[in-house]
């Protein structure tokens, strides 16, 4: 599914997509979780964000997430 307008999804589409991210990207999904959580600043999105592709694929691969304690 592309993402043009989440504003505009209705909460199955949307439900749907979250499904398909946790399925195929879970640690993708772990990352956004914890950021928003606060568990990852804004410093580390940024480094993450000027990583090559590859990069930012072999970190996702890797990531365990925090332990929320």
């Amino acid at each position: 599914m592309t993402v043009t307008d989440l504003n505009n999804m209705t909460e199955k589409e949307f439900d749907a997509f979250m499904n398909g991210v946790k399925e195929k990207n879970p640690n993708l999904l772990q990352f956004t979780a914890d950021f928003i959580n606060g568990f990852v600043t804004s410093q580390e999105v940024e480094r993450f964000l000027k990583m090559k592709p590859s990069q930012q694929q072999e970190y996702l691969k890797n990531y365990k997430g925090v332990k929320h304690e």
